[in-house]
């Protein structure tokens, strides 16, 4: 009996006992109590349209998510290919920085929308969250303008051994 899950054993405890509903065994018994326990009118009807509507959301999560991970599959190649060069890491950076913009004009505009309705320790919340965000957009920018350094450096290298081995 130690070795079944939950589920189990609250099914052997329904079939087999009679007061199993009366007894709080877990978080599915309580739910289980108020679905079938305060119902008295059990509808056949009423039951199978919820488990079909239930069993469409399940399939259609499945499929999202097997669409997302079918995505995900196509893309890894070409972000292997691209993975180690500068303009993947500078694209990056600018994706990661424009998400982090759009979040800041996210909450100003609601910052413009609820003005008045919020009160001070709420704007004073949303300020810090505006100022963090910017001061890790600034961080990216100076990363960028460190790869950008790092690049011209090496290329100049390149360039002089060149030069050198004419």
């Amino acid at each position: 009996m130690n070795e079944l899950s939950w589920g189990v054993k609250l099914q052997i405890l329904k079939d087999y006992s009679p007061e199993a509903t009366n007894r709080r065994v877990g978080m599915e018994a309580l739910v289980d109590g108020r679905q079938h326990g305060y119902r008295k009118n059990h509808d056949p009807v009423r039951d199978y349209e919820e488990n079909a509507i239930k069993l469409k959301l399940f399939r259609m999560m499945h499929e999202s998510i097997s669409d997302s991970e079918a995505k995900i599959k196509k893309l890894k190649p070409i972000k292997r290919n691209y993975e180690n060069s500068t303009s993947f890491e500078i694209g990056y950076i600018v994706g990661v920085a424009s998400e982090k913009y759009g979040e800041i004009l996210d909450l100003s505009a609601t910052l413009d929308r609820l003005y008045h309705e919020w009160r001070p320790l709420d704007h004073i919340n949303a300020y810090e969250h505006v100022a963090n965000k910017g001061i890790e957009i600034n961080q990216l920018i100076d990363l960028a303008k460190s790869i950008t350094k790092s690049v011209n450096e090496t290329a100049a290298y390149r360039r002089r051994l060149l030069n050198l081995s004419l």
